[in-house]
């Protein structure tokens, strides 16, 4: 606890010297902004940054932008936002650290990357006709790197409450009496439960290092919901050199749900995990068939461990 909380207060050195070392990085590596010709932006250690790869960045990062904001995207909080030069520093960032691999010989290491993005995941389910849910509740952990922003349209353009909370008992329970609280009182608003990890920002340093490194997948699929676009992540080009699905013959499996798996209809909130037909019979944590069971985190799952008799005692003082 000392320890964070000396963290806490030092966070501003640390920033300090990560931006010096990046500072420090452009000076002795070469990195140069090229005035003179049209066609490149920037030049590091004799390779070139065209104008036409920055276009592309440029262009990919205002489309993100225009995804996680919707409405409230402009141009003029693009420039408040400094896009422009978050698009080069991490453009010349990303030769960088490409060239310094290559000169160490890095060659035994490979990346296979399946970061999936939540926000279109939740938008699809929003737009679902069959939509049962009332609220949200925030995962702590992705809260800590992307912070609250994201979650705005959920309840300014839905109407749905969200309470980004933390794991421990406690903080699910006022979790979900937050999100109570909101539902009686009419509101739909994003709150904070897990404030002593998460801030409204997330954590600037880790969202830069995955936009040097990563971007979006045209589209993924999403065990329950099928495709999605925009919803996964990739790594850049500028490390295909690490890149298993550069490297490797990767097939492409997909792998499909049996029929009588009802996950899609947990997650919208059509039904209770108990209501499926195949739960706690063929599909159980030991013999998962759908990704509501796979994961110790899925709805499924966490029924079986511990409300797996919720529906009985419901159909018992019922009758």
């Amino acid at each position: 606890m000392a320890m964070m909380t000396w963290m806490r207060r030092s966070s501003r050195y640390f920033l300090a010297v990560v931006v010096l070392t990046f500072i420090a990085s452009l000076a002795y590596f070469g990195a140069t902004q090229d005035r003179s010709s049209p066609t490149v932006v920037a030049t590091i250690n004799g390779e070139d940054v065209s104008a036409a790869a920055y276009d592309r960045a440029y262009r990919a990062a205002v489309e993100q932008y225009r995804q996680i904001l919707r409405d409230r995207f402009s141009e003029e909080l693009l420039r408040s936002l400094r896009v422009q030069d978050q698009v080069l520093e991490r453009l010349v960032s990303e030769r960088l650290m490409a060239q310094r691999a290559q000169a160490e010989g890095i060659t035994n290491f490979s990346l296979f990357c399946n970061h999936v993005t939540i926000i279109p995941a939740i938008r699809a389910i929003l737009d679902s006709p069959d939509l049962r849910l009332d609220g949200f509740v925030g995962p702590g952990h992705v809260s800590t790197v992307i912070g609250l922003r994201p979650y705005r349209f959920i309840a300014g353009d839905y109407r749905k409450p969200v309470v980004v909370s933390g794991f421990e008992p406690l903080d699910v329970l006022q979790g979900v009496y937050m999100i109570l609280r909101q539902l009686r009182d009419g509101r739909s608003e994003v709150e904070n439960q897990y404030s002593r990890v998460v801030r409204e920002e997330g954590n600037p340093l880790a969202l830069r290092a995955i936009a040097e490194t990563m971007e979006l997948r045209t589209t993924f699929e999403w065990r329950g919901l099928g495709f999605i676009s925009q919803s996964a992540l990739k790594l850049r080009d500028e490390f295909a050199d690490w890149d298993a699905e550069v490297r490797y013959e990767i097939p492409g499996v997909r792998v499909a749900d049996p029929k009588a798996c009802q996950c899609g209809e947990v997650l919208k909130g059509v039904i209770k995990p108990w209501e499926c037909k195949v739960f706690g019979t063929a599909c159980t944590p030991d013999h998962p068939i759908g990704t509501c069971m796979v994961s110790s985190e899925g709805a499924c799952a966490a029924y079986f461990n511990y409300g797996r008799h919720a529906g009985r005692r419901r159909a018992e003082t019922a009758a």
